[in-house]
């Protein structure tokens, strides 16, 4: 049997769709693991949501200092609502699904959920396909860009590069790191290999983290707010948006009222002000 290569991977995988699979016995013993991880996923998602352990871990190496720092300090932060827990069971499902589409279609997948542990740190990788450390990720129409365009590394606010760059470390063999990545909405599919060169050291940025996370001081905030021009207000730039920490990061925000959030019918989500100078004339909306 001729060895695929990654770079025909995606065709392969829409061949599958499309064409259909060998129905082979391995194919079959394929398919029916993917059943009983399906079973096993849906069995963990549903148990009551246990703590989120060390603050340290590779996927988390990329998350900006402050929030790690306030993650590390405890602070609270507001229980994870249904269908944020319904977008990580999808998140699952796809990976799963994928890689399954992946092994169907004759690509050698290996090191699944694969324990690591580099600069003694400790993570779980996706998997290694045709030689390469590969994360799966499922990503807006948004995100999904930044893996087609290849401009993750100019907009990477979750540190994919940095957690990629440690599961490749812990491959000695590894013939480089890529992320499989689908959008959401349309089903699109796209594979970004970053060069090994723009892939950042992980024990550096160990180093630098236990120094922060020692500290009683947090560090300086991660992103500095950016001005609308027609209102003069100021709001959180796109990589404090999502952080369950702003409400405490920007507690002094608004001379001291804290952060105000207003939710435009236009996009999914609410903006942030962290001055107001004229008030939007859309519905407030709480924090949490």
């Amino acid at each position: 049997m001729m060895t695929k290569s990654i770079d025909n991977l995606i065709e392969d995988v829409y061949g599958v769709l499309t064409g259909g699979y060998s129905t082979t016995e391995e194919n079959e013993k394929v398919i029916s693991t993917f059943g009983d991880s399906m079973k096993e996923l849906l069995r963990s998602r549903l148990q009551p949501r246990k703590g989120s352990g060390p603050t340290l871990r590779l996927s988390a190496l990329g998350k900006p200092a402050r929030q790690l720092w306030y993650q590390e300090q405890g602070v609270e932060t507001a229980p994870l609502k249904g269908d944020t827990l319904l977008k990580f069971l999808y998140g699952d499902v796809i990976e799963e699904l994928l890689l399954t589409l992946v092994k169907l279609s004759g690509h050698t997948v290996t090191h699944e959920q694969h324990k690591v542990k580099v600069a003694g740190v400790r993570g779980s990788m996706d998997a290694v396909i045709d030689g390469h450390v590969v994360d799966v990720k499922s990503a807006s129409p948004y995100a999904f860009k930044k893996f087609a365009k290849a401009t993750l590394p100019f907009d990477d606010p979750f540190g994919y590069l940095q957690q990629i760059s440690a599961y490749n470390e812990a491959v000695p063999e590894s013939k480089g790191a890529a992320f499989l990545a689908m959008q959401k909405v349309d089903g699109s599919l796209s594979l970004y290999q970053p060069s090994k060169d723009i892939l950042p050291d992980t024990q550096t940025r160990v180093d630098e983290l236990t120094k922060v996370l020692a500290s009683d001081t947090p560090p300086e905030r991660c992103y500095e707010p950016t001005l609308e021009v027609k209102t003069g207000n100021m709001k959180l730039d796109m990589g404090c948006v999502f952080c369950p920490y702003k409400k405490e990061c920007w507690k002094d925000s608004n001379d001291g009222e804290g952060l105000k959030a207003y939710q435009y019918a236009s996009i999914p989500f609410p903006i942030y002000l962290t001055k107001t100078v004229k008030t939007p004339r859309v519905v407030e909306v709480a924090i949490e």
